[in-house]
This record gives structure tokens, sequence and C-alpha cells, in this order.
């Protein structure tokens, strides 16, 4: 019996990924994935073209999202699993936060042009279906300010540098509330990422349950050995169901491409569990 390839978090050009949603899941499918999650950033706008290319090739597509969040004055990412893409309980709370990203792309232009760099053209900003960082990155690339997104982030875009903007995005129980009352299963994204301490985490990990939220996203990517076991343990100790995703953006991405990274441990209850039961 052929085994099952889920990568449940991936980016298209309807937030900050590079390919369609229909190209997403063919190049999902060419690489042996069975279970593909579309989970654009504050948007589902993805989703009908992606669904159309899951029934030609056979994929099994989980309608999902990835919501931002405010928690403790940090931005958390949390992803939304089979979710009702219609629900308007989160289609109110995607267009709050899409409000939030025009209004940060209007501040990071203002700082591009006070750092003496060229700012972005708002036609273009415009285009996005949702304008994030990572459109600023590229245009810094392309215009010759970094050698790739990384190196434009650190530079310019990330905290302390010269077109940080912080962000107010839904807190997180409201996030992690609108996600559930859409049916879907609420996921804490890359928590690795985050740069938390373990005690850090955990304190997360409790507010994040205490508003609905059930899982974590054990594989991320290029999940390491180490920090397999940190999220194995996590998982364990608050009995999370285990999500596995590739956060797929571009095929440039070749250190954590579709579909790639270690399986969802045997000790570990996955979170595609929740839907196979139902």
């Amino acid at each position: 019996m052929k085994s099952t390839n889920y990568d449940l978090h991936t980016h298209s050009d309807a937030s900050d990924g590079t390919l369609s949603p229909a190209d997403l899941v063919q190049n999902a499918h060419h690489r042996g994935v069975n279970t593909l999650a579309l989970t654009d950033h504050d948007t589902v706008a993805g989703l009908p073209e992606a669904r159309a290319a899951a029934d030609l090739c056979g994929i099994n597509l989980i309608d999902g999202v990835e919501v931002s969040v405010c928690w403790n004055g940090q931005t958390i990412h949390i992803v939304g699993l089979a979710i009702q893409s219609e629900s308007n309980v989160l289609t109110e709370g995607l267009l709050q936060n899409i409000k939030v990203r025009e209004q940060r792309a209007h501040l990071i232009n203002e700082k591009l042009c006070s750092a003496g760099l060229e700012p972005m053209e708002w036609g273009i900003i415009q285009g996005q279906n949702v304008p994030t960082r990572t459109h600023f990155a590229r245009h810094l690339v392309a215009g010759g300010h970094a050698k790739n997104i990384n190196q434009a982030f650190k530079r310019y875009l990330a905290k302390g540098k010269p077109a940080w903007v912080e962000a107010e995005w839904l807190p997180l129980g409201e996030g992690v509330q609108r996600i559930v009352q859409a049916g879907g299963i609420a996921v804490v994204a890359h928590p690795l990422r985050y740069k938390l301490t373990r005690t850090r985490v955990c304190s997360l990990v409790e507010d994040f349950q205490r508003a609905g939220g059930r899982g974590i996203e054990v594989v991320s990517g290029h999940t390491k050995p180490d920090q397999l076991r940190d999220m194995v343990g996590i998982s364990a100790q608050f009995g999370l169901l285990a999500s596995r995703g590739s956060d797929f953006h571009d095929l440039s991405q070749v250190w954590a491409p579709l579909g790639g990274g270690p399986a969802v441990p045997e000790e570990c209850e996955p979170v595609w569990t929740h839907w196979l039961a139902a």
C-alpha cells in the first residue's frame, strides 16, 4: 500500500509564494505529495483554483490558511486546517489582518525612502492579494540591495532594521477562535522560528490551548533531529496533535521542498487523524 505524504503548510502567489495555486498543486503531485494543505497568509483566495487542480491530479486538498496573531507583543503564525473557507467569522478576521498588512506596506515604503532606497510602486503592492514583507524583500533583491531574500530581511526588514514596522495582528485567542468557529483545527506554525526559550514556548502553547488550539508543527521545513525531538516532547507534554509542513514558498527552496522533511514519529498523534475519523 502506498504511504501518504502529507504537506500541510504551503503558500501560493495568493500570498507570498511564487507559484499559482494550480502550479503549486501540480508540483506537489510531482513530488509525491498525496495530501496537501494550501495555507496562504491571511487569505483563502487561492483555494478554488487549488481545488480544481487537486481534483485533476488526484491530490487530497485540505482547505487551510495561516493567520498572523499577536501574543505578548510578538507575532506568531497559526495554521488553520480543514477550515470552512467561506465562514463569515473567519473572513472578517482575515480582512482585519489584510488592512493591517496594507497599512504596514505604506509604512515600509516610507521607511525605505527615509533610508535612501527606492520604494515599491504602490500599484505593484495593490496587485498582491496580500502584501507581505517577502514582496518587499524580493523588491530589494531585484534592486541590488541584497543578494537574496534572507539577506534582505536581515539588512532591512527584520526587527530593529531600517524598514521594520510593527504590526498589530489579531490577538492570539481571537485568531484561534476564528479558525475553530470556521470548523478548523488550529496549529502553531514553525514553533522554533520565534526564538523562544522552552519556558516561553510552553507558555505560548498553554495560552494557545486555552483558546481552543489543538496542534503544533512537529515537522516544519528542514527540521533537524534535535529539533524534532524537542517538538515531539512538547507535543507529548501538552497532548497536541502533530502536524507536518514544508512552509513552501518557491522552487528555489531546495532545503525544504514540497513534501520534504522527516515523517511524523509514530509516538505522535498526527493532526490528520482528526479528519480521517470524521
